[in-house]
């Protein structure tokens, strides 16, 4: 199977120009957190694919591949730590994941329509903004990045007209 990610460096080049600006615009406006992406992949080797080209084109270590591999728990706790700027998932973190530091999503696989709930966890993974000690927020306003060809516009739409509906108080 050929390398998805490594045979298109002019892409690669793209998305790292776009993923630096995004995270640049976000360290700007709250410059007390070093803010990071998670791209979510389809498959093992293209996680692994997408972090080595990333790290080859910029030549320095800026991606880090999580998946259900052995080397996992290591890569997590490295990008959990802001080692890395860009944590790549394939079946990794969409539960139970907590880092107030990601301030920038992309989607770069197909997530089937009637899996809402894959899609709202892990863009879920960009809206945990951190919290500091004297209460205040981190301003920014989460990115979530996908493209055409994966088909992501009917699960945002979905997840806006959740949104744009007050939740019911019971609590009299």
């Amino acid at each position: 199977m050929p390398a998805l990610f490594s045979a298109d460096m002019n892409f690669v080049a793209r998305l790292s120009e776009l993923i630096d600006n995004t995270l640049n615009q976000h360290d700007i406006m709250e410059p007390r957190v070093r803010h990071q992406a998670i791209i979510l992949v389809r498959l093992t080797d293209d996680a692994a694919d997408l972090a080595r080209s990333l790290n080859t084109y910029r030549n320095e270590e800026f991606a880090v591949s999580i998946t259900s591999g052995t080397a996992s728990q290591a890569n997590i706790q490295l990008y959990s730590q802001g080692y890395f700027r860009v944590g790549i998932v394939c079946r990794m973190l969409l539960e139970g994941y907590d880092n107030s530091k990601i301030s920038t999503c992309l989607i770069m696989r197909n997530v089937h329509p009637s899996s809402k709930v894959l899609f709202a966890q892990f863009v879920g993974r960009a809206c945990r903004m951190s919290r500091f000690q004297d209460g205040s927020r981190d301003p920014v306003n989460a990115a979530i990045i996908s493209f055409p060809q994966f088909g992501q516009r009917l699960l945002w739409q979905a997840m806006e007209e959740l949104n744009d509906v007050d939740p019911v108080d019971n609590d009299e």
